[in-house]
């Protein structure tokens, strides 16, 4: 498991299921993703708590 080998290794990351993931599409377009997993820089992750929703 990701996480648990995160912690064990002490990364600075942060790794979740429940994170959405904002892409542009060729057109220009906003597109949301919901990857099974994702892992994200700790200190990205911190630095704008209002954006815990989504990342771009």
């Amino acid at each position: 498991m990701i996480k648990y080998e995160v912690k064990m290794l002490n990364l600075n990351y942060f790794v979740s299921g429940r994170i959405m993931i904002i892409n542009l599409r060729q057109d220009g377009k906003e597109q949301g993703r919901h990857p099974d997993v994702s892992v994200v820089d700790k200190t990205v992750w911190e630095a704008n708590p209002i954006a815990y929703s989504a990342l771009t």
